[in-house]
């Protein structure tokens, strides 16, 4: 391998490093469960343009930089990168997924259904892709589709407070205010954390009983 291949490598791999390490660091806002992304240093984004710059057939790097785009909500830029990469790669799970993510930030929500369905198929472990696609389906008021992805995603991550939250909102706006009630009291099992803020939007929900 060259030297520059060789660099190359070495700067995807610390990119991918980075990248995931702020993926996983997310936090609640007071406000009830909005949740917000750690932002992208200007290092971390001048280092996936340098990379994209040094290898622009290297569809790792695009897909590190399109995420780069994406968590800094540039959704445009994200959305023709991991296009990009998928020309040189049309199976790759990973660039199908934001590709989807990145068009529901367009609020594109057709070919976001389409792309994440796609995603669905290609990934040995689909479980955040159902849970996207019951945003996706939230996003276009399609409660009863919403619901069912939610499942989907329940059964696959059974404990998780995102899931139950999201669920609990469509069975709302579906009427279902039991299950929506049940749900919370769940996610507050789950998320002790969350208890306080889960209270109020279950005081919130009994007022519409």
């Amino acid at each position: 391998m060259s030297e520059k291949g060789s660099a190359t490598t070495y700067l995807v791999a610390v990119l991918v490093i980075l990248l995931g390490a702020a993926y996983v660091a997310v936090y609640f806002h007071d406000d009830l469960f909005a949740v917000e992304r750690m932002e992208r240093s200007d290092y971390e984004f001048e280092l996936a343009r340098q990379t994209v710059e040094a290898n622009p057939y290297n569809w790792d790097a695009k897909i590190v930089l399109g995420k780069a785009y994406y968590y800094r909500k540039e959704y445009a830029l994200a959305a023709e990168l991991f296009k990009d990469a998928l020309q040189m790669d049309e199976e790759n799970s990973e660039a199908t997924y934001y590709l989807g993510l990145s068009k529901m930030g367009l609020e594109e929500y057709e070919e976001a259904e389409k792309y994440l369905r796609q995603a669905v198929s290609l990934a040995r472990y689909p479980d955040q892709l159902y849970y996207a696609l019951g945003d996706v389906a939230m996003a276009k008021n399609d409660y009863e589709s919403a619901i069912d992805y939610y499942l989907m995603a329940r059964e696959r991550m059974p404990n998780t407070s995102d899931v139950l939250i999201s669920l609990a909102g469509a069975y709302e706006a579906e009427g279902m205010l039991d299950e929506a009630i049940e749900l919370l009291e769940d996610a507050g099992r789950f998320s002790p954390e969350l208890v306080d803020q889960l209270n109020r939007e279950i005081r919130r929900v009994e007022q519409k009983r």
